[in-house]
C-alpha cells in the first residue's frame, strides 16, 4: 500500500514531466484501496487517477 501511495504522489507531482504528453493536470479520484489478487491471493492495491493532457 505504501508503494502505491508513493507512486500516486509521484505521478501527481511530476506529471508535467512525462515525455510525449503535454499534461494539464493529474489527480487521484479516490483513496488507494487495498485488495487481494484472486488468482494468487497476494496483497495488492489500486487507485483511480485522472490525467488531463493536450493532444500532441
Amino acid at each position: 500500500m505504501s508503494k502505491l501511495i508513493n507512486c500516486v504522489n509521484l505521478l501527481e507531482a511530476q506529471s508535467a514531466s512525462i515525455q510525449g504528453l503535454r499534461v494539464e493536470w493529474c489527480e487521484r479520484e479516490g483513496n488507494p484501496i487495498p485488495s487481494r489478487d484472486e488468482d494468487t491471493d497476494k496483497p495488492e492495491a489500486w487507485c483511480y487517477m485522472r490525467l488531463e493532457h493536450l493532444e500532441a
